[in-house]
C-alpha cells in the first residue's frame, strides 16, 4: 500500500475508530465518578486519592480509620466527579454558631436547643462522631462544608436523640481559621490532581484504538521491511 493510499485509510478509519474508544469506555473501563481522598491533618494537611469509593484500597483506608470525619465535594463540569473527602479529627476551639436547623428531634428539645446555641461561641470536634453525642457545650459533628462567605463553614452536629446542621465562623487570624484554610487548599490540590489524572485517562482510553491501530501499522511496515531485507540479502 503506497503512504497516499495509508493516509487515505486513516482518514476513513479515524472515527470510527474514536467513536468505538467512546463506547468501549463507556461500556468496558468509565472513570470512576466518586472517588475518596484521605487528608491526615496531622501530616501537614496531607491529602491523598485512594480512588473509587468502591475499590478495595478506599474500603481498607476506611476500615484502619474509622474515626476520620466526612464531607463530600461535587464538581461539576464537562463529567459531574463526587469527591469523598475523609479527615483526621478536627478541633475547633472556638467556632461562632450562626444559625442552627434541627434535622431530627427525638426528645421534642431539639429547637430550643438550637436557638439557645446561636450567638454562642463553642468548641466542635469535627470527625470521631461514633457512639458520642454533643452536650455540655462540646459539640460532635461531621459532614463539614466550606461556605461562599469567608471564614464559614457548615456541619451536621449530633446529639443523642437529634441531629442539626450548624453554621458556624471563625475568627480571623486564629488558629482555627489556619487549620481550616490548610485543610480547604490541601483538598482543592488533591482534587485538581485527580482531575488532571482524569483528563490523562480520557487522553488515553478514548482515542486506545487508534493508538492501537498506528501500532499495528508500524510493526506490519516495519515486518515488510525486514522481508525485503532479509529476501535482498
Amino acid at each position: 500500500m503506497s503512504f497516499k493510499k495509508y493516509k487515505r485509510l486513516c482518514l476513513v478509519l479515524f472515527f470510527p475508530l474514536l467513536l468505538l474508544g467512546v463506547l468501549a469506555y463507556i461500556v468496558f473501563w468509565p472513570y470512576p465518578m466518586a472517588i475518596g481522598i484521605f487528608c491526615d491533618l496531622e501530616r501537614g494537611g496531607y491529602c491523598r486519592s485512594v480512588g473509587e469509593i468502591d475499590g478495595a484500597a478506599y474500603k481498607i483506608a476506611e476500615s484502619l480509620n474509622p474515626s476520620y470525619g466526612q464531607m463530600i465535594i461535587v464538581k461539576e463540569g464537562m463529567s459531574k466527579s463526587l469527591f469523598v473527602i475523609n479527615i483526621t479529627p478536627i478541633l475547633i476551639s472556638k467556632a461562632l454558631v450562626l444559625n442552627a436547623d434541627v434535622l431530627t428531634d427525638g426528645d421534642g428539645y431539639a429547637v430550643e436547643r438550637m436557638q439557645e446555641l446561636k450567638g454562642m461561641a463553642v468548641p466542635i470536634i469535627f470527625g470521631s462522631v461514633g457512639k458520642k453525642h454533643s452536650g455540655h457545650g462540646l459539640l460532635y459533628c461531621n459532614d463539614l462544608s466550606f461556605e461562599s462567605a469567608p471564614r464559614n463553614y457548615k456541619l451536621i452536629c449530633y446529639g443523642e436523640k437529634w441531629s442539626s446542621r450548624i453554621t458556624f465562623a471563625v475568627d480571623e487570624g486564629s488558629l482555627d481559621l489556619y487549620v481550616l484554610d490548610n485543610l480547604k487548599d490541601s483538598i482543592l490540590k488533591s482534587i485538581d490532581s485527580a482531575d488532571n489524572e482524569k483528563a490523562l485517562y480520557f487522553l488515553l482510553a478514548i482515542p486506545v484504538f487508534i493508538y492501537l491501530f498506528i501500532f499495528l501499522s508500524l510493526v506490519y511496515w516495519f515486518g515488510v521491511k525486514a522481508v525485503r531485507y532479509v529476501n535482498k540479502v
